[in-house]
């Protein structure tokens, strides 16, 4: 079975992964202009710039919707990271308060 290394930064793996996703939509957008004006100016009688146009969107939006999609995830996970780390810290002060009350007030309280 899998055990994660708890030494393992989340955050500075996120960043990373980041800045991968990035580079590599930037890429494939360069790349698929390069292909696209290739096309064109190699084109046939038939080429229309408005198809070159529809590669080139298709291609953009596709890029730009997993690129979203990574940030959007990524940001959801380190909201969640930091609601979690506000319940446990209040889960340890209410715990910490419940000690500081004398035996029978604790009971009714947690009742």
């Amino acid at each position: 079975m899998f055990q994660p290394d708890p030494n393992i930064d989340i955050e500075q793996l996120r960043v990373r992964f980041g800045y991968r996703v990035i580079l590599w939509g930037f890429l494939l957008v360069g790349l698929s202009l390069v292909v696209a004006w290739g096309v064109w100016n190699a084109r046939t009688a038939d080429m229309k710039f408005s198809d070159v146009v529809s590669i080139v969107t298709a291609v953009t939006g596709i890029v730009g919707t997993l690129v979203g999609a990574f940030f959007g995830v990524s940001a959801s996970a380190t909201a969640r990271d930091q609601a979690e780390k506000a319940r446990q810290d209040t889960q340890a002060l209410a715990n910490k308060a419940l000690a500081a009350l004398p035996p029978d007030a604790a009971a009714k309280v947690v009742q």
